[in-house]
């Protein structure tokens, strides 16, 4: 008996040695933007003291088991405890991170959940008419076919005869800005744009617009989307 106490006060002196040794887990957060090319999650958490690397795991959502987590080795390095990842609409995957020294990994963070769909019910995407678009500076900008494409809450709208306006849904109104040719060929007319009533499933927009390039020009007018 007291071979195996002088046996085991070492091991579990080293174990314990071990387990302080290791840094403590980091704490984790994330945002999602959405672009034109596609959502882009940001997760970040907080630099741990002794920390020389760091693992950030992932799975998806539904989890489908142990063989489903992915992981990603990073480098520590002070202030840039940030990591992006281009994901698609409709992505999921649960996150965390583990931080790490030559002792081993922490435990893990904070498990979050990322999910790349519309934080909006309103979907304005697809085809779409101008109506009663009226203009006194030559904008070439005639009513027509209208294509709407919607990436989470950015939105992007291909106008007739070129140009095109972006901008970002925000609850019932849409702000956008793009350029519009001149007839004449000249210089894009600076357009501004703002949709003032966008209901869910709605088949009409209307909406202001108002347009001017450095002084020589500028208008404004009210017109109708339909689908």
């Amino acid at each position: 008996m007291k071979f195996i106490r002088k046996l085991i006060i070492p091991i579990l002196f080293y174990v314990s040695m071990h387990a302080v040794a290791a840094p403590v887990a980091p704490t984790l957060s994330y945002s999602v933007e959405y672009h034109p090319e596609g959502p882009v999650a940001i997760v970040r958490w907080n630099d741990v003291p002794g920390a020389t690397k760091y693992k950030l795991l992932y799975a998806p959502i539904p989890y489908t088991g142990p063989d489903s987590i992915g992981s990603i080795d990073i480098l520590a390095i002070e202030g840039h405890s940030i990591f992006y990842a281009d994901l698609w609409e409709g992505a999921a995957f649960y996150v965390a991170i583990q931080s790490g020294d030559e002792t081993g990994f922490s435990e893990y963070s904070n498990i979050e959940s990322i999910v790349t769909t519309s934080p909006k019910s309103i979907n304005l995407a697809g085809n779409w008419t101008l109506k009663n678009f009226k203009n006194n500076c030559g904008i070439n900008l005639n009513d027509g076919n209208v294509i709407i494409k919607q990436l989470g809450d950015y939105v992007t709208i291909s106008l007739p005869n070129g140009g095109s306006v972006s901008g970002d849904l925000n609850e019932d109104q849409l702000g956008v800005i793009g350029n519009v040719p001149m007839i004449d060929g000249s210089a894009d007319m600076l357009i501004e744009i703002f949709f003032l009533t966008v209901t869910p499933g709605s088949n009409d927009l209307s909406g202001y617009a108002s347009w001017g390039t450095y002084g020589v020009c500028s208008g404004e007018s009210q017109f109708l989307l339909s689908r």
